[in-house]
């Protein structure tokens, strides 16, 4: 287990890759941490639907995850 702080895109290619999921799963952890990171350092332009999509795109990550044992 990584402290939160410590996760960063970095654990997709050193943990998430090496386990052998598939490359849509990978896609969409990578752009989670894309969207929020941008999110964090630039702000969000489209407000609360922007939130509301990434909210749902990590739902749907913790779920394919939680269904692979990740």
């Amino acid at each position: 287990n990584s402290p939160s702080s410590g996760i960063t895109a970095s654990i997709v290619d050193e943990q998430l890759v090496p386990r052998g999921l598939n490359g849509e799963l990978i896609t969409l952890v990578r752009t989670c941490f894309e969207v929020s990171d941008n999110a964090r350092f630039a702000g969000i332009a489209g407000g609360n639907t922007e939130l509301q999509t990434l909210r749902q795109t990590v739902e749907k990550v913790i779920d394919e995850l939680e269904k692979q044992n990740v």
